[in-house]
């Protein structure tokens, strides 16, 4: 491993390797992984704010925010847009 690199905004993890593709594979994994845990914890706890008993199903970063979406709008509020 020659660095790894966070970052507390966007949750951005960067791991720097030269190894065979399984261990790049795996570093990828872990790199998406990240990103999805916390953008899935920061949406899940926008969605409470506005419902508090609002049924979270975890696993997809763009399912939460069509959720988020559907429950802003009727607020009036402006919606999120996440691009994959």
């Amino acid at each position: 491993m020659w660095d790894y690199k966070t970052k507390w905004t966007d949750y951005d993890l960067r791991i720097s390797i030269n190894a065979p593709q399984h261990l790049q594979d795996l570093a990828n994994y872990i790199e998406t992984g990240y990103f999805s845990k916390g953008r899935q914890e920061e949406l899940v706890g926008k969605i409470k704010a506005i419902d508090p008993e609002a049924k979270i199903v975890w696993g997809s970063v763009d399912r939460l925010v069509e959720q988020y979406n559907k429950l802003n709008s009727k607020t009036g509020q402006d919606t999120y847009d996440y691009i994959s």
